[in-house]
């Protein structure tokens, strides 16, 4: 079973890091509002030029094919409230890299979702 948690971290970890390169792809750009369809389009066009963009979209498929490998040996009802895992990671990832102020509801609310994948992981029994 610990084999399983640690593979579902690391599925976690490929996403978060795929939000940050997102993230970080996206405040490179200038122009982040666009207003019609072409300026969506061109909006796209330099997402898909940047580097980080396409480390995002390998760690989508690297989380996925481990996420698969997770699915394979432990109950969906279980393994899918431990995705948020996820959450509290992005939260100190905001706030370590891009300098994001956190706020104590948000620290609150993260907590609660702590709890709750901790009672997840207790109610497996």
């Amino acid at each position: 079973m610990i084999k399983v948690f640690c593979l579902i971290l690391l599925t976690e970890l490929f996403g978060a890091c795929m939000h940050v390169l997102f993230k970080k792809s996206v405040n490179s750009l200038p122009d982040t509002h666009p207003e019609d369809i072409r300026g969506y389009l061109l909006f796209f066009k330099s997402v898909l030029r940047l580097p980080t963009t396409w480390l995002g979209l390998l760690s989508v498929a690297c989380g996925m094919t481990i996420w698969m490998t997770v699915l394979a040996q432990m109950d969906l009802s279980i393994a899918f409230p431990l995705d948020s895992i996820q959450y509290i990671m992005i939260l100190a990832a905001s706030h370590f890299i891009f300098k994001e102020h956190i706020t104590k509801k948000r620290i609150l609310g993260t907590g609660l979702i702590l709890v709750g994948i901790i009672i997840v992981i207790l109610s497996k029994g």
